[in-house]
């Protein structure tokens, strides 16, 4: 058939060459016929032999169609930078194709084209927004260059990526809390996987204007930071987390995330009276120069002085207000001014002295405090009183104390010895020592073993009650880490560890077994060993603070510090109660 809009001739090639255009597509799959008379001439006159016919048939046309998108339809956590881009099968009529076009949320995109316009590329600004659901939707009104259009709408839908945020509900500690140890750990928990270097950088903790250092540490999304020491007591501290902290397809939080913390007011300035003074048998008597130690989730109350005998009964308790006699007389020899530590799941007893026996040389232990096992009748370090205890690179230590010399002086120690056993002993302290002392206190910091204050010998040799501090890595060599510690020269005070802190409790001025001295009942304590905080200051005792005594016991259990007994002063009364803080 003729085309319905006709066509147009056109000569070319010196008249050789008749081309026919149509005015419009031809018919799909139409067979056409050309037929060129016999009667055409050339410019001589001279015709065609017979008519010339030339027939075709036109192809099957389909309709464009999308072949594929970017992103997919139903693709979720799209990046926010993510080029939207439309393949189609044909190449496309631009203008039809773009008006075809709309988005929700309502956009205005903007559009290129490429690959011979059958790419479609478009734009809804510099990128999308997070966390939200597009539809893109292509109508029927898209065609190709023929002007076939798509057999239906198409439909693409996708949700871009959500912003990391900071899950603070799961933050330690959470918003606005209180009470929070100065020692605690800060975790702030993310919804996603981050960039730690990124979240690492954008992360501080200030108390006031000043930053507070320390290390970082990951377990899946929650980030850790163990500041470098402890946090004050009782003061506010703000953690932000900086909008560059970026997840690990580096999408950065939408805002500054801060809230604030108060730590806990300082352990240590109220004391709860958990035994009063008693004489009921129904606990441990008055004593001094006793023994009180934490083993097996109990405090336990071993030995001492009660005035007129030396004792070796052994009392537990659970919560330092009920106690229970373990035993009336244990196997070890009654004795006041020994020292005890835990040890291998053992109570581990050293030293000390009775009138009868006069001082001590040997070792016992025991794995329920009631039950005493001798591990050596004699250890090999001189036999003595007024002693510390502790347990530092996995070995039993005794320290300092006052022994006798062959004429039966006392004669104050500046040794030290080790065991693994509690019946081979060796001894240390042989090339830098500390100044002999007794009635001294000791304890491990950082990895370091550490002595405070005693009554002994100072840098002139004469013998006082002390506040010098001295460290060693291996109990050969003491460093003198001050000669004047903060706390007042004292001898003869309770010591214990709790919280992570070395914690000091009353004392003497001077020598107690001598008339004159100074009894005290503040409160020190430190978290490194050669800085001291006061926690309470000296007083004649009260509801909430005991009176001023030495020779006494101090022991952590749970969340709580006690104290038990002692000697008081002015009056020189010993006395059972049981103080605890916390």
């Amino acid at each position: 058939p003729e085309p319905s809009a006709g066509f147009t001739q056109s000569w070319s090639e010196n008249d050789t060459l008749l081309t026919l255009t149509p005015a419009a597509d031809l018919l799909e799959s139409q067979n056409y016929q050309i037929t060129v008379k016999q009667a055409t001439a050339d410019i001589f006159g001279t015709t065609l032999a017979s008519d010339y016919l030339l027939s075709f048939t036109t192809g099957a046309v389909t309709a464009p169609v999308i072949s594929s998108t970017t992103p997919t339809a139903g693709s979720y956590d799209v990046a926010v930078n993510q080029q939207i881009k439309i393949l189609f099968s044909k190449t496309m009529d631009r203008a039809k194709t773009q008006a075809a076009v709309s988005v929700s949320p309502a956009a205005t995109p903007v559009f290129s084209w490429q690959d011979n316009d059958t790419g479609m590329i478009i734009s809804l600004g510099a990128s999308l927004s997070y966390d939200t659901s597009y539809q893109i939707t292509i109508g029927t009104g898209a065609t190709d260059k023929y002007g076939l259009s798509l057999p239906q709408n198409y439909l693409l839908g996708f949700k871009t990526v959500a912003r990391p945020t900071v899950l603070t509900s799961k933050c330690y500690p959470l918003v606005d809390s209180t009470g929070i140890p100065p020692q605690a750990v800060i975790k702030v928990e993310f919804s996603k996987t981050m960039n730690k270097a990124s979240a690492e950088a954008a992360f501080s903790l200030k108390q006031a204007s000043t930053a507070i250092n320390g290390n970082f540490s990951w377990s899946g999304n929650i980030m850790s930071f163990t500041p470098s020491s402890s946090m004050s007591y009782g003061m506010l501290y703000q953690i932000s987390v900086a909008s560059s902290a970026t997840d690990s397809l580096g999408n950065n939080l939408s805002a500054t995330v801060s809230w604030t913390f108060t730590t806990a007011a300082d352990e240590g300035k109220t004391w709860t009276l958990e035994q009063a003074d008693t004489e009921n048998t129904t606990t441990f008597s008055q004593r001094s120069e006793h023994v009180m130690i934490s083993f097996n989730n109990k405090l336990w109350v071993i030995g001492g002085f009660d005035g007129w005998n030396y004792l070796n009964d052994v009392w537990s308790s659970g919560d330092g207000k009920s106690w229970t006699r373990e035993t009336a007389a244990a196997a070890f020899p009654a004795r006041s001014g020994h020292a005890c530590i835990v040890y291998n799941g053992k109570i581990w007893l050293t030293g000390g002295y009775s009138e009868a026996s006069g001082l001590f040389d040997d070792v016992w232990n025991s794995s329920d405090g009631k039950n005493w096992v001798s591990a050596s009748n004699s250890a090999a370090y001189y036999a003595r009183s007024a002693h510390s205890m502790a347990v530092f690179a996995n070995k039993l230590w005794i320290i300092g104390g006052e022994t006798v010399d062959g004429n039966n002086t006392p004669t104050l120690l500046d040794d030290c010895w080790s065991s693994s056993d509690g019946s081979n002993w060796q001894s240390h302290s042989s090339v830098v020592t500390f100044f002999p002392r007794k009635l001294l206190v000791s304890g491990v910091v950082n990895n370091r073993l550490w002595i405070w204050g005693g009554f002994g010998e100072d840098a002139d040799a004469n013998k006082r009650a002390l506040n010098d501090v001295w460290s060693t890595a291996d109990g050969e060599f003491w460093r003198l880490e001050t000669s004047n510690a903060a706390f007042p020269a004292r001898c003869a005070a309770a010591s214990a560890m709790f919280n992570n802190r070395i914690w000091l409790t009353g004392g003497a001025s001077n020598n107690p077994y001598l008339e004159g001295a100074t009894y005290y009942n503040d409160i020190w304590a430190s978290s490194d060993g050669s800085s001291w905080v006061q926690i309470l200051g000296n007083s004649a005792g009260s509801g909430t603070q005991f009176s001023p005594r030495v020779l006494h016991g101090a022991a952590a259990l749970s969340d709580k510090l006690f104290i038990s007994g002692g000697e008081l002063a002015n009056s020189y009364f010993l006395n059972n109660e049981v103080w605890s803080t916390k």
